[in-house]
Parts: C-alpha cells; structure tokens; sequence
C-alpha cells in the first residue's frame, strides 16, 4: 500500500499493510451487536482444570509470577484429589513459570517430582508409557538449562529408546534425535552429534516428504531446525564449505522443489548441493553471493516453536562469501548479550527511517532521521565481510537472506564514514542458492512475453476495518494512478485504471506479459501468507483480491514484476523462507520481483520507478538500474525511508530478448483463461474461507469451502450465473436439487478435470448457514486427457501422449509385478508396441509371444520378466464406442505357458 502525502492520520485498513489471520476474516457478513447487554466478569477459577488454564494465560501474557500462583493451586488441589495426570500438568506448567523467572533449581525439582509420579501411580494416567517419556524429556530439558550435559544426554537417550520403542511413524523419534545431537553438541561430543542430527534429518524426511509448496513451507520447521544445529557442528569442527552445504540445503526446500517440478515436471527431493555446484552458481551468475545463516539460543523447552522466530534470541549469524572466481570464505557475526536484540535492532533500523507498522500517525519525516541501528547493523552483517567485497561499483552483490534478514533496508545501512551500502554496491536479494540458480535458469528459456501490464489506482474493492464490521472500500490512491500513467507513457502502453482495472483484466493480461507494474493497496496474511494479496477492482462474483496462493498457480512469462505497493516483501515467515506475494511471484516461473519492505510517499515512489526503468533502457542490469535510480532519488529526497524501501529479489540480468518492452499485454482468449487463471467465484457474504491444493492437478488450488448465509436457492442461481459466464457449461443431467442441498457439474476447456460445486444446509445442526465446497475433480469419462506427467503418476508407468480416459484398476509397481490399467489411443498397435517395449526390457522383461485374431482387430502382447509365475500382458483392440481409436490394456498376470 502507499501513503498518502495528503493525510497525516490514516485509517488501519486504508494506508498500510493488513495484517489479516486469512482474507476469509475479512470477507465476513457484519454480525450483530449484543443488544446492549453490559459485560459480566468470569468466575474465579476453582477447579484444576480452570486454575491451570487461569495459570497459562497469565503465564503466555508476560506474568510468570501471577500465574505461579494459579499453577499452585492447581498442583495442591490436583495432589489432594490424587488426580495425578493433572498433578503433572500442573507441575509443568510450574516448571516453565520457573523457566520464565530464571529459577532452574526449582524447575529441575518439579520435573523430577513428575517422573517420580508417573512411576509410582501408573494407573492414574491414560497412557503411562508416555507420560514417562514425556517425563524423561522435559527432564533432560531441565539438566539442559542447569547445563549438567551429561545428564541432559542421559536422558535424552531414555526418551529415544521409548520414542522407538512406541514404533509409530511421527515426529517423536526425530524430535528426540534432535534434542540428543543438540546436547551432544553443547557437550562438545561432535562427531555423534553430527550422526544424530543427521539421523534427525533423515527421519524428518521420511515422515514429512516432499508435498505441496502451500503445506511443505511449514513441514519443514523442524527439519530446518536440525540443520542450523549440524552447522554449528560442522562449523565447530572448522568444516565450513560442508556447513555452507547444510546451510543452503536448510532453506527455501518447499520454494525451489516446486519451482524445479513446474519447470520440469519431475517432483525432485531437494539435496544439499555440493561445493562445486555452489561455485558455479556464483561464477554462471558473475555476482558476488553473501550467505546469512542466522542461529539462535538454545531453549530447550521452545525448540519447535516459533512466533515469526520472535520467541528465541539469535546468538550469532553464519556469513559465507561466494566469489565469482569460485573463492568461498567463512565469517561469523556474534550478537551481544548486552544491548538490544537482534530482532530489537532490525525494528529500530526500520523505524528510524520511517518503515512504521500498522495503525501509525504518519508525521512529517525528521531531516536527519536516526541512523544508529543503520550502523549498528552495518557492523553486524556487512563488516565482517567487507575485505571480501567487490571493489568495482558496477558488480552486483547477491544477499541469501533469512528469517527476519528479509526485513533488514540493506540499501541503507551505514558504514562509520556514513555512507550507505547502496553508494558501494547494486544490491539483489534471494531466499537461497538453489532458488537463485533456478531464476537464472529460467532467463535462458524463451522468454515469451510481450508488452507491459501497467495498473494504478484500481476502484478500489471493500474490506471491514475489523472483522465482523461493515465493509468499506479502500482509499483511492491518485498517486499511484499518475505514477501508473507515466510508467506506460516510457513504454507506450495504456495503464488499467479505475472500474477498469478488475482481477478478471489483469489475468487476462498477465500469463503473456513481458513486464507487470502493480500500483496499488496490499493486503498482509502474516497468518499463512498464502492470503496476502494485491487489491483491484471488484466485480460481481470477485471481491478484486488477488492472492498469493492464486498468483502461484498461474504461468508467467514475465521478466520482471514490479509491486509498487506496501510492505510487498512482508507475508508469514517460516524456516522455509517468507510465504507471501514475492514468493508467489516466483514460484508462477518470474525470475526477478521488485518488493517493497515498506509504505513511503506517492512522490519518491515515483520518481524512483520513472528512473529505475529509464536506467533498464539504457541498458544497465536489474540491481544497477535500482542503485542508480535509489541514489538520483536520493538527491532530491535524501532520506531513506523515501528511497530505500525497494528490494529486487531474484534475478539481476535481463532475459534475452528482453530490453525494449512496448505496447500492451495482450489479453488471453476466454479458453485461455480459464485453462491459466481460472479462479472459483465467491459471493460477498461468506466466512470460514478454505483453499486446498491438490496434487492431481499439478499443485493448483483446487479445492474451496465456505459458510454462508446465503439460502441454497440463492447460490444455485449464483453459480449457475457466473460460471456460465466465465464460459463453462453445465452438465444439466448431473444437476441435483434437494431440499438439504444441491449439486452442480460444469465442464471447461479442461481435457482432465470438471467444476463440481455442491451446498449443504446447515440448519439441522443449530446455525443458520450453508456450507458450500467448490472443487475441481477428475474427468472420468472417456475422452478425459491427462499430461503425461500426472497419467505416469497416477498410473505408475507412463501413458502415451494424448491418451484418454485412463483408467487405472492397480497402479503399476513394475519391480512387483502388479498393475492393471486401460486407456484410449489414436496410436497404432504396433505404435503403442513399440512405446512399452523398450520399457519393459528396459525393466528386464523379454518379449515371449503375440496373439492376433484379425477378424476381432486383437493383439496381445505377452513379456516374461524377473519374477517367477509373472508375465506383462498388453492387449490391443479397435474400441466398440470409439472405433477411430485404440483400447489398450496392460495387466500383469499368469505367463500364458
């Protein structure tokens, strides 16, 4: 979002970033008011149950001391009742009050007392086994904090033995194995510590896998975890280039295996890639490559949560330098104990140029704004590097970034003389090594797009300044509108502006766009990030936000996007990296997003957008043409917070082909669009909103379910209206109209999949709602057509391109010998032969006889392979209802002889 110079006070959900738990909060009917009734006061708690929960809300709000008392009185009444379950809840809750007032004796004799209950009355809870072991690690915990490592290890392996032995797929072994490597490590005991970490990370992998980029980012927490403390082993061990390995393994995995498997349609299990591979990155992409791994306290009791990575300190900060030359040199930055935090500083850095957060006066900005913490962090991060920087100003300098470094204004921090990085440098920015190889890869595929999407000020949609109050539009931005214009008039493009500027326009436009220029509010799900999004101009059945989670699914051909709103950089920060628009940008295959970390004035903004892109037309890369355009508009706005704001993340260079955008984007055909950005309409009066990928149609979200208050009259009208209107027809002899509720099932340009959209009243439960799911399905008919990609998926041995109706008995598992699939082909017998038969002997299958009937049009294939009494059979006739076309089936079975 951008500011308005002409107000000073703005409203919470018109000027800045929304912070949102999910876009469907915001999309909620108004409820009603209480009716005036006056606010009555809970009773004090009384049971062991209530005291303990009074004990944790205290406890979570800042009031360990409070809340201890509460957690006493629950321990004593749960003693007096011989509740001993509860008596050990209670007591726990004690421990981490103790934890919380640095009281690690006290802490260390409750938890005793625990396992010394769970022994001595096992009947009293409802899985004693484990209780014990939850004993036994919050035991090892306790030893932890005392720093008594031995005894911290002792534990930890009793934990082990009991996590194995429970012998159920879960975290509770990698866990274990983690808290066992990380005392091991503490002990100094390196070289076990790296074998249980390793296993750790083994285990993790197994039990989570690779799954959708939308679920994975959280996945991998523990995972990501597990390697900052194997670097710290290898780093210990002075192994550094294998801790730069671990370190790029560790980040971005979900981001760069989903980017990897749209670019080749292979699901690829990310590895740690090796020395080498590094170098070549580094050396393919002539940058100088700056790796952050940020490491923090050990909080035995916190080690898988997290709060935006707020809740633990960082201790110290892993730098490796990667030259073009291939030279690899290894820093470290510790952060003091005295002072403020790390997190502390990056706020301070932040709002000393006026980065200010949510629900802020905006005053005028100071002439010299404070520029402590700017140095502070120049000390921090760039100085233990600096002899290893580039020399020549024109060399680009590549940030791998992490956790709360994404929010750091590098452009702007300080040297002792003053000076600011951007006067040395051209700054890029990247989650990972491995993200970055993929955006320089994808420079080298034809970068098909063709004029420039340019939009500014859309009308703008409507959004409650609070959840369950009315809606009110967003505040126009006449700057952004003047900034759109003039950006289109350098590439001779016409801007979307006002009514003009819909969802349903700008996807049209942006699959085939060569450059896409967004000016105007953004929304901030720091929640998930999947729900930040980019607001334009509603229409019926759209409320106009596009979101990160919609933006991911389509395939653009862009080289650059550009989000000239607010706080663009922002979304949900995970160990995978930050969840939100520029990682959606990404993933829909643009190599280079320019984000904003924060709001600042329509003026600046525009300044700095007419000379970054009269820089790119002269020729300069990327990251020189924002440097040149950050210091001319540092000339005539000399603060910071008016010229530093932007970010280029991604790629520096220019795709091929790519210098000279003019003229507009062409829009798609209606076809098109619904094969590339087909979103599911949604009315205004909803909530409890849910997406859900689904990995049979390539990771798009294809799945939604909302409440609403809309009778099912109303919303079957409603989506045979609109998605009739976006050029889908409806399969009338599968409509379904109840008086419960209604089915519906509309076909597109889809060759896989069908629209199926089906209501339920809810009245029968007590609410006055109907729950609604929209949902893509697959198309079981037989002129259905997969890609060969989700048919070898699905069917466990590749299909032929343009098969049809697949249909899949037993998926194939070759190796075993089982599978049973059939299918539709225009290919010959003898073409669909000599398809499968360099697979099968490929497999170590041997072609043994052939069956013909000519009269029937029937040839069937027989293959003998390595297992005993199996054979692969595959039949081939002229199909009865299709006969233009071939009906092959392939089975294994019983050798024929």
């Amino acid at each position: 979002m951008r500011k308005n110079p002409a107000r000073k006070i703005f409203l919470v959900v018109a000027l800045l970033s929304v912070t949102l738990s999910g876009l469907s909060a915001y999309r909620q009917s108004a409820k009603p008011d209480r009716g005036g009734q006056e606010a009555t006061h809970a009773p004090a708690p009384t049971t062991i149950d209530s005291l303990l929960e009074q004990a944790r809300i205290l406890r979570k709000s800042g009031r360990p001391t409070e809340a201890r008392l509460f957690a006493e009185q629950s321990a004593a009444l749960a003693e007096k009742q011989k509740a001993w379950e509860q008596l050990v809840a209670a007591r726990q809750e004690l421990s981490f009050e103790d934890r919380l007032l640095g009281d690690y004796d006290r802490l260390l004799q409750l938890r005793l007392a625990n396992l010394e209950t769970v022994r001595k009355h096992r009947e009293g809870f409802r899985d004693a086994k484990e209780a014990e072991r939850s004993a036994r690690q919050y035991l090892a915990s306790a030893y932890s904090w005392k720093k008594d490592y031995a005894l911290a290890i002792r534990y930890c392996r009793e934990d082990l033995a009991l996590s194995e032995a429970k012998d159920q797929p879960g975290a509770l072994v990698p866990h274990a194995l983690q808290r066992l490597g990380i005392n091991l490590y503490l002990a100094g005991q390196y070289s076990e510590a790296e074998q249980r970490l390793r296993q750790a990370y083994a285990k993790y992998e197994a039990f989570y896998g690779v799954t959708h980029e939308t679920q994975a980012a959280w996945y991998y927490e523990a995972q990501v975890e597990a390697l900052r403390w194997l670097q710290r082993v290898l780093v210990a061990e002075k192994r550094f280039e294998e801790a730069l390995e671990i370190a790029e393994l560790g980040r971005s995995r979900a981001l760069a295996a989903t980017m990897t498997a749209r670019a080749t349609d292979v699901n690829a299990e990310p590895t740690a890639p090796p020395g080498e591979t590094i170098r070549r990155i580094a050396r393919e992409h002539g940058s100088t490559l700056v790796e952050y791994s940020v490491l923090y306290e050990y909080d035995p009791d916190m080690l898988f949560i997290f709060g935006n990575f707020e809740d633990v300190p960082v201790a110290s900060i892993y730098i490796w330098v990667i030259e073009p030359g291939g030279r690899i040199t290894y820093h470290e930055s510790q952060v003091p104990h005295q002072g403020p935090s790390f997190l502390q500083l990056v706020r301070q850095a932040r709002s000393s140029i006026g980065a200010y957060g949510r629900g802020v006066t905006i005053n005028p900005e100071p002439r010299e704004p404070k520029t402590q913490p700017l140095q502070d962090l120049y000390n921090q991060l760039i100085n233990p590097v600096t002899a290893n920087l580039p020399r020549d100003p024109a060399q680009v300098v590549t940030f791998i970034l992490q956790d709360w470094l994404f929010m750091v204004p590098f452009a702007a921090l300080q040297d002792p003389t003053g000076h600011y990085l951007i006067e040395r440098h051209p700054i890029a920015a990247v989650p990972s090594l491995g993200v970055l190889d993929l955006t320089h890869k994808e420079l080298s595929l034809s970068r098909k797009g063709k004029g420039a999407l340019i939009v500014g000020n859309p009308a703008m949609p409507s959004l409650p300044a609070e959840p369950g109050q009315p809606h009110q539009p967003l505040s126009p931005l006449p700057g952004a509108e003047r900034e759109a214009k003039a950006v289109a008039a350098q590439f001779h493009a016409t801007p979307l502006t006002g009514a003009a500027a819909t969802k349903s326009e700008v996807l049209r436009r942006l699959p085939n766009a060569q450059l896409a220029h967004f000016a105007t509010h953004g929304l901030l799900d720091q929640t998930t990030g999947y729900q930040s999004a980019l607001a334009f101009a509603p229409e019926s059945g759209d409320d106009g936000f596009l979101t990160a989670g919609q933006i991911q699914d389509l395939k653009l051909k862009a080289d650059l996007v550009v989000l000239s709103a607010c706080d663009t950089a922002r979304g949900k920060m995970s160990g995978d990296g930050i969840v939100g628009l520029s990682r959606a940008f990404l993933t829909a295959g643009v190599p280079s997003v320019l984000i904003s970390l924060w709001a600042i004035a329509d003026a600046p903004t525009a300044y700095l957008m007419q000379h970054f892109y009269q820089q790119l037309e002269r020729g300069l890369d990327k990251a020189s043409s924002l440097r040149r355009a950050m210091l001319d508009t540092m000339e005539n706005y000399p603060s910071p917070g008016n010229w530093a704001a932007f970010l280029l993340m991604g790629e520096s260079a220019v795709a091929p082909g790519s210098r000279g955008v003019a003229g507009n984007a062409q829009p798609l055909s209606r076809d098109q669009m619904l094969v590339s950005g087909f979103t599911f309409p949604i009315p205004n009066k909803i909530s409890d909103l849910g997406e859900d990928p689904n990995p049979e149609f390539e990771g798009v979200v294809s799945s939604v379910r909302f409440d609403t208050p809309l009778t099912l009259t109303e919303l079957c009208d409603f989506y045979e209206h609109e998605l009739v209107k976006r050029g889908l027809t409806e399969l009338t002899n599968l409509k379904n109209v109840e008086a419960t509720g209604f089915g519906l099932v509309f076909r597109g340009p889809w060759s896989d999949r069908e629209v199926v959209v089906s209501g339920t009243d809810m009245s029968n439960v007590g609410t006055n709602a109907r729950s609604m799911s929209l949902r893509f399905e697959l198309r079981r008919d037989d002129d259905a057509e997969f890609s060969p990609a989700v048919n070898e998926q699905r069917a466990g041995i590749p299909i032929p391109p343009h098969a049809t109706g697949v249909d899949i008995a037993d998926k194939f598992d070759l190796a075993a010998g089982v599978g049973n699939i059939k299918f539709l082909s225009s290919m010959t017998s003898e073409g669909l032969l000599d398809f499968y038969r360099p697979l099968f002997l490929k497999r170590g299958y041997t072609e043994f006889t052939v069956e013909q009937d000519a009269r029937q049009e029937v040839k069937t294939w027989e293959f003998h392979g390595p297992l005993k009494d199996l054979a692969l059979f595959l039949k081939v006739e002229k199909s009865f209802f299709h006969p233009e076309r071939r009906e092959a089936n392939i089975r294994s079975g019983k050798p024929s002889k």
